[in-house]
């Protein structure tokens, strides 16, 4: 499953997504509720073959609950501002990250007309223990049984992966916990992760995506962040175009076909 993050971040992200889901690059989207353009796209976005579920965000634009906008600020603070409630070095009532996720589900909910397929976070934010546990609280509130990514498998634990300096910071900040957390809870999860890299205006995202299907096993995810281009205050701009440069093109499809892989929209063989 290839499932492209940040749909309703920006008008130029979400067109670009459609554009490839309306191709059949991608299979699986992932939507920030509490994006500037949201919900934008949307519907185009539904008369496509993919699955769409919610990119649970504290690290972007504004909170959608004014308890939250109180106790954090009218704009969410970056990754490493969050880290300090992570940390303990600042205090953020449980209650609070509860109503803030059961806003943007609910959000989601009454725009898209049915629950997320799937629930991710922007930045990974949902594996933070502190949001983790609420977030299972929630969606056992609203009685629906989203599949959950993880960026920690079983198949991806070696300390190859671990060098990695971005799939170390997953590790530490929560990841193994929480695949630990979902699958004991019985939560179907992918069999295996990638797609992360190092983002740089430098960077060849043919050869990053060509180096993540060797060591892949059956039923895994790569996430992806396609876009065209918006403006610098998107500071991964350059690789949003870089992404979408190559995922429409068909040396895309030349690259899965020679290491055997094949798009797919279905998680049934997911662990659970």
């Amino acid at each position: 499953m290839l499932c492209a993050d940040d749909f309703g971040q920006n008008a130029q992200i979400s067109a670009a997504i459609v554009a490839l889901a309306q191709l059949g690059r991608i299979t699986a989207v992932s939507c920030m509720v509490n994006g500037s353009d949201w919900p934008e796209h949307l519907t185009e976005l539904k008369q496509t073959n993919v699955q769409i579920g919610l990119h649970l965000n504290f690290t972007h634009a504004a909170p959608l609950t004014w308890a939250c906008q109180q106790a954090i600020g009218p704009q969410f603070p970056t990754l490493s501002g969050l880290l300090l409630y992570h940390f303990g070095l600042k205090k953020l009532d449980e209650k609070i990250i509860f109503q803030e996720i059961t806003a943007q589900i609910a959000k989601f909910k009454q725009d898209v007309g049915f629950y997320p397929q799937f629930i991710d976070g922007h930045q990974h934010v949902h594996q933070l223990p502190f949001i983790a546990k609420q977030l299972l609280a929630a969606i056992e509130q609203f009685d629906f049984h989203p599949w959950l990514r993880t960026t920690y498998t079983d198949n991806n634990f070696c300390w190859s992966h671990l060098l990695h300096v971005k799939r170390l910071g997953m590790y530490l900040l929560g990841g193994r916990s929480f695949a630990k957390l979902v699958q004991a809870k019985n939560y179907a999860t992918n069999a295996d992760f990638s797609g992360d890299y190092v983002f740089s205006n430098k960077s060849d995202y043919a050869r990053q995506f060509k180096g993540f299907l060797p060591a892949l096993t059956d039923n895994a995810l790569i996430m992806c962040h396609p876009g065209y281009f918006s403006d610098e205050s998107d500071r991964i701009n350059k690789n949003r175009i870089m992404e979408f440069n190559y995922l429409h093109s068909k040396q895309f499809l030349h690259d899965l076909a020679a290491h055997k892989f094949m798009l797919s929209n279905q998680i049934e063989n997911f662990v659970d």
